[in-house]
């Protein structure tokens, strides 16, 4: 995932692996305002008097810190809690009110766009048919004035919007703010799709693969358990891991690109230039291939197929959730994760979960094997705009940005509210 902002020196581009940072430490060792928030965002509602046992701040130093806080918006009083005796005291929490996210999951065929608050709860989501075989810039206008006239529905209008989170089924590019894309959508390869964003919105923006934001949303649906991997099938074929509560990305952060994974047998060049790849069989472009004949055209005529009973598609979709649980079982079996879910248009089909689950369940080492569950996603469309609102403001929150928040008076007080303008 990478993340475009403006800071002192301009625009400027981080890495940053999914879940909250470890809270910080100023050079005295006391705890910071962004520490202070951290910690209030993952324990949730506590009192001052437990603040101060648990920061270990002396009294004067945590008013400080709880106002300026207040002040931000970052945190509110909340409910009264228990007591044993007198007045109940006032709990403190995360304001997550005080700010929104959009949330932009661009795809194939569909984009969807989605406003949530700060912990990630989708407040409106809507999806519109939009082709990336199309050129880039008017897909990106289509896409920046759908997400405005979402925005303007907002109550208030005014809401102020902490920042943009974009997904695409290709990877975070090496240039800031750019993509990497597949071969199959080269003329999106290198397209400046971050800083397009940006400057349309004048807010950071999180780029993320697809995938990746749909492991991240699952997680966060799923009870957060300890190693999620997160499968979509689509056109093509992608995956996301959470292991602690974090994305994996891998060292070159192409972690996931399973689809290209090579299956003994198989020997049709794939889109990426070699033989044999598992998404030349498995893919939703392989299986639109497979069955044109048939009168498919896309991936949404597969779907239509297979909910009507049609036998040639339903013999080529559990072919292809074979293939995959076939691949996909020796992953499991060396990650060892709690939960597989599948998604996407032709991962979220019953029959396809079905045909994957059997091999894993068979080929993954046994003591694993009993332990996975596999099914489908919970989410479904949502879970990538879900994911990518949790990370945005993981990233936009951790303890080092609120401090420089808190250092540089940004944003003050007052709301400001979204501005936008025409790539």
């Amino acid at each position: 995932m990478a993340v475009i902002g403006t800071g002192p020196a301009g625009p400027t581009e981080f890495q940053h692996l999914g879940g909250r940072a470890e809270s910080s430490v100023n050079s005295s060792g006391a705890m910071t305002h962004g520490a202070v928030l951290d910690l209030l965002r993952r324990r949730g509602p506590t009192t001052r008097r437990n603040l101060l046992e648990l920061t270990r701040l002396s009294r004067t130093t945590l008013v400080e810190r709880i106002d300026t806080l207040q002040r931000l918006r970052l945190i509110r009083e909340g409910q009264r809690g228990p007591t044993a005796n007198g007045r109940p005291p006032v709990m403190l929490e995360f304001d997550d009110r005080s700010r929104i996210t959009l949330a932009l999951d661009i795809g194939a065929s569909h984009t969807t766009v989605a406003v949530t608050d700060l912990s990630a709860r989708r407040l409106i989501v809507q999806q519109h048919p939009i082709d990336l075989d199309s050129d880039p810039e008017k897909v990106l206008d289509f896409v920046i004035r759908t997400a405005t006239e979402v925005l303007e529905t907002c109550d208030p209008p005014s809401s102020e919007l902490l920042g943009v989170g974009v997904s695409f089924p290709g990877l975070p590019g090496e240039a800031a703010g750019t993509i990497e894309a597949p071969a199959v959508l080269g003329h999106w390869d290198g397209a400046p799709v971050g800083d397009i964003i940006r400057r349309a919105f004048d807010v950071p923006v999180v780029l993320a693969n697809d995938a990746h934001a749909m492991a991240y949303g699952e997680y966060l649906a799923d009870g957060r358990r300890r190693t999620l991997l997160a499968v979509k099938v689509a056109t093509g074929l992608g995956a996301g891991l959470v292991v602690d509560g974090r994305l994996h990305y891998g060292d070159s952060r192409g972690a996931g690109q399973f689809g290209h994974m090579r299956v003994p047998g198989l020997t049709e060049l794939c889109s990426c230039g070699e033989r044999g790849c598992l998404a030349t069989v498995a893919s939703g472009r392989a299986l639109v291939r497979r069955l044109q004949r048939h009168g498919i055209a896309n991936v949404d005529d597969i779907v239509i197929a297979v909910e009507d009973g049609h036998v040639e598609a339903l013999a080529a979709l559990t072919e292809a959730g074979q293939a995959v649980g076939t691949v996909l079982s020796g992953v499991v079996t060396m990650l060892d994760p709690g939960v597989v879910l599948f998604g996407g248009p032709l991962g979220r089909l019953e029959p396809f979960v079905e045909a994957a689950r059997a091999p894993i369940k068979k080929l993954a080492y046994a003591r694993t094997a009993r332990g996975v569950e596999v099914g489908r996603m919970l989410l479904d469309d949502e879970s990538a705009v879900t994911g990518l609102a949790a990370l945005l403001v993981d990233t936009a929150l951790e303890p080092s940005a609120v401090d420089h928040l808190v250092a540089t008076g940004i944003n003050g007080a007052e709301p400001r509210a979204h501005r936008t303008t025409r790539p």
